[in-house]
């Protein structure tokens, strides 16, 4: 859904003659990486003039133009973008009407669309099945709009190419400014990502980058993705869906115990198994392979196909204990494996637990034991939150050791440490410590049943070594 946001302040327009200096113009980021935020909303507050981000994150508004043709465009009108038509937020809760024409102007259909939310979108697809071209004619209050749809099997629904406007409304182009001393209002919005609102001079010019910070989340379970996450497995769909999903993103690692009985990265072998605590969602386990000859390290671990260098990673996961029908007894072993070379330990806690131990949940394996004991009682959910920033390399030597801060269930237990990879080389896992980016692994030890929902990662580039930030 495209949301546009309310927006309250003093505004300076004016609809003038037609010029072509532009006036108000910069650059939308998101925090974390400093990507470009491309479909960004910025508004002029009080305006109802607006604009979208281009692929670059960029925008601009200039001076009162004319579309070809001849006729001028409402700032308050409704936009059709792909296949869907959005509304503007002073349409919000009131009724409109939608007719369909074809390409000989005879009127194929009426429709009254029921009142809607502001930023709700229309799926225009059931309106564009003809064989030949057809028209929308959008009706509200007095204005009419209309848009020009190609054929069936078109890329995509073209903006408008001409409107009308009836009942004395007043038209501009959107994003037309005053060229004014007066303050006005610019608000900047995007999904996941924090609104922003900065106050300029209508003749500022070039506002250069609009920096959105990232809102506050959950640091738990039910944590939803951020902004440009990769979402690697939700569960929530039906199974096969969810099989779909873990096929998509997922392949075996093939690690000692694969090559030594010429197995290979596929087929995923992992279940799709029932969520112990919803009904009707769904995770994944490995439960509960063992090889040949009984229980063994690192048999059938899953690994991503995509590779990650410095990232912020979301994992929930739910200790069942030794295979049964869902009966959360007996021990469990796994471990989510940062580059596949930095394991953060998920284990059964013994009794009593040990703040020592360097090889308990909430461990980085033979490094660091967590401060506290924060794990669930075994068959409930519980999450782990990563920001972690791979080693740095120069000519195949290593230069920087890898850093992460960790969350366990909301509380932070690592906080930036520097980490040297314990395991990774070559004692177990098998994979040599130089500049080659891995995958994030999940590891299957000796058959117990840990399964593990809502995983996703935003892919970072972490300049400087700090990784407590964005939380």
């Amino acid at each position: 859904m495209k949301m546009y946001i309310a927006l309250a302040a003093l505004g300076a327009l004016a609809f003038g003659p037609v010029a072509a200096q532009t006036q108000l113009k910069g650059r939308v980021l998101e925090k974390a990486n400093r990507d470009p935020v491309p479909n960004a909303l910025v508004a002029i507050a009080g305006s109802q003039q607006s604009t979208l981000t281009n692929a670059k994150g960029e925008f601009v508004f200039s001076s009162t133009a004319v579309r070809p043709g001849g006729n001028p465009v409402s700032p308050d009108r409704p936009l059709i973008r792909g296949r869907y038509l959005s509304l503007p937020v002073s349409w919000a809760g009131r009724a409109f009407k939608l007719e369909v024409f074809n390409s000989k102007g005879s009127r194929l259909k009426s429709l009254l669309i029921r009142p809607m939310d502001a930023g709700s979108r229309l799926d225009l697809m059931p309106e564009m099945a003809a064989l030949s071209h057809r028209f929308l004619r959008i009706s509200l209050g007095g204005a009419s709009f209309r848009f020009r749809l190609p054929p069936a099997g078109g890329a995509e629904v073209a903006d408008g190419a001409t409107f009308e406007a009836g009942g004395g409304e007043a038209v501009a182009t959107a994003g037309a400014l005053a060229k004014t001393a007066a303050n006005i209002t610019v608000d900047f919005s995007a999904p996941l990502l924090a609104n922003k609102s900065i106050t300029v001079r209508s003749d500022t010019g070039d506002v250069g980058d609009i920096v959105l910070e990232y809102p506050p989340r959950r640091l738990d379970t039910g944590s939803t993705p951020i902004y440009g996450a990769v979402r690697l497995f939700d569960g929530k769909a039906d199974s096969a869906a969810a099989r779909a999903q873990m096929d998509s993103n997922w392949i075996m690692w093939v690690g000692p115990s694969r090559k030594a009985r010429g197995l290979g990265a596929t087929p995923v072998v992992w279940k799709i198994l029932r969520d112990p605590e919803v009904p009707g969602r769904w995770t994944f386990s490995e439960c509960c392979g063992v090889p040949p000859g009984g229980p063994e390290w690192g048999y059938d671990d899953l690994v991503t196909k995509q590779k990650f260098n410095d990232y912020q990673l979301h994992v929930e996961f739910n200790l069942m204990g030794t295979p049964g029908d869902e009966d959360p007894s007996g021990n469990c072993n796994s471990g989510v494996y940062q580059e596949n070379r930095y394991e953060l330990q998920i284990e059964t806690i013994p009794t009593p637990w040990d703040p020592n131990n360097t090889h308990g949940s909430g461990s980085i394996i033979n490094e660091f034991a967590p401060p506290r004991n924060l794990s669930r009682p075994q068959g409930k959910w519980q999450a782990y939150d990563i920001t972690f920033r791979n080693d740095r390399y120069v000519a195949g030597k290593r230069t920087e050791f890898a850093r992460t801060t960790i969350y366990w269930n909301g509380v932070l237990i690592h906080n930036n440490r520097k980490i040297a990879g314990a395991i990774a080389c070559c004692d177990g896992g098998n994979v040599p410590m130089d500049s080659t980016v891995q995958g994030m692994k999940l590891q299957n030890e000796k058959g117990a049943d840990v399964r593990f929902r809502n995983i996703w990662m935003k892919p970072l580039n972490i300049k400087d070594t700090l990784t407590n930030f964005g939380y």
